[in-house]
């Protein structure tokens, strides 16, 4: 009798087991929706072009969280750089081959020094000019923000070159 209820018990809880990781999956879909439309929105917002309604994708590569697509206008992406003093996030703004047309900073990005000398750095690498403003932080954060916008330019190359490539079957 005991080896019976003791059989039912382990299907009763390998039952409750079961549906445990069904209502977690439901939850993490439902979860990763949510953050898709709000990531969405942020850029959106930040760029603040009129109409836009954008479809993020998810990355995590390198420093890039992910990517805002809209139906029309340039494709914006989301980096986070940690530091030890705190992290910096913006959304690069980029044209078709990759290259960053402006960085919007977001969050709390400007409350230490390595982010603002980030922001600085983003700018200057986004317009393509030299400047003669120098600080001693550039030369530990210009190798970051060489590897950001390679990474970005990667992703969007590939991005333009899969859609021609649909585009032409």
């Amino acid at each position: 009798m005991s080896e019976s209820r003791n059989t039912s018990d382990i299907w009763v809880a390998i039952a409750c087991g079961a549906v445990l990781i069904v209502i977690a999956g439901f939850l993490s879909s439902y979860a990763a929706r949510q953050s898709s439309l709000s990531l969405a929105q942020k850029v959106d917002a930040a760029i603040a072009s009129p109409a836009r309604r954008s479809t993020w994708t998810t990355i995590r590569e390198g420093y890039v969280l992910g990517r805002a697509v809209p139906k029309k206008g340039h494709a914006s992406y989301v980096v986070a750089a940690r530091r030890f003093d705190g992290e910096y996030r913006a959304i690069a703004e980029v044209d078709a081959d990759g290259s960053v047309l402006r960085m919007v900073p977001i969050g709390g990005s400007n409350g230490f020094v390595y982010g603002k000398r980030l922001g600085v750095l983003f700018a200057r690498a986004s317009k393509g000019v030299a400047s003669a403003d120098r600080s001693p932080l550039d030369a530990p954060l210009e190798p970051l923000v060489v590897s950001m916008l390679e990474t970005i330019a990667a992703l969007e190359r590939s991005r333009t070159e899969a859609l021609d490539a649909d585009g032409k079957k």
